[in-house]
């Protein structure tokens, strides 16, 4: 039986103003458990509804992991995962990552972002020495050293993992340059509809959501 282990996911802003996704996962077994699921940092660290407005800022690094600390125990953090250009020197241009990633991935409307000095430039910078500062060295190799750092690309995951031809369209955030309230509503009935097909895909390889979105709070 594999150790118990945690996972602490983060969907990083380019920037400060925008709010950052965080997520905490553990590992019984084999079985995955969503300990917690917040909009921003802040909200992660502390009490907060999914009707409150989410607010930007910047990585708090001890504050995450004395959140991460408190809920999953015993549970040894094993792996910070962050969806943005990481590095171990200042990111001024794409790199070969982002080109062979956009190479294979391209044509299925996956490519990735150009990072340059201003963007996530020191927003990354930040959270990238403040998590190796916590003892969470950036990954750059294959080895599998343990507690470390690591830059992620989910969405060529989730393409693997649904089978799907293309980008998997998740977001209604610009929903309202849709007109009419019935066009809206059926905009979140899909959404939903691909979430729930998503946590049924990934329940075959054992995870567990603790929080289930509704139409309401979506979008």
């Amino acid at each position: 039986m594999s150790p118990p282990v945690a996972v602490l996911g983060i969907d990083a802003a380019w920037t400060e103003k925008e709010p950052s996704g965080v997520a905490l996962l553990t590992r019984q077994g084999e079985r995955w458990r969503c300990l917690r699921v917040a909009p921003s940092y802040a909200a992660f660290s502390g009490t907060f509804s999914w009707e409150d407005p989410v607010c930007g800022g910047k990585a708090d690094a001890h504050s995450l992991l004395a959140t991460c600390s408190s809920l999953a125990g015993r549970d040894r953090l094993a792996i910070v995962a962050v969806d943005m250009p990481l590095a171990t020197r200042p990111i001024q241009s794409r790199r070969v990552a982002d080109n062979l990633v956009s190479m294979q991935f391209g044509a299925r409307k996956c490519s990735v972002h150009s990072p340059n000095l201003e963007r996530p430039g020191e927003v990354g910078v930040q959270l990238c020495e403040a998590f190796v500062k916590s003892g969470f060295p950036l990954a750059v190799d294959k080895e599998r050293i343990m507690p470390a750092l690591l830059e992620v690309y989910p969405h060529v995951a989730l393409l693997k993992l649904m089978r799907a031809t293309e980008r998997l369209p998740y977001k209604v955030s610009k929903n309202g340059s849709y007109s009419g309230w019935y066009v809206r509503g059926w905009l979140r009935v899909i959404l939903l509809t691909r979430l729930f097909r998503l946590e049924m895909t990934l329940g075959q390889f054992g995870f567990q959501l603790v929080y289930r979105p509704s139409i309401k709070n979506i979008g």
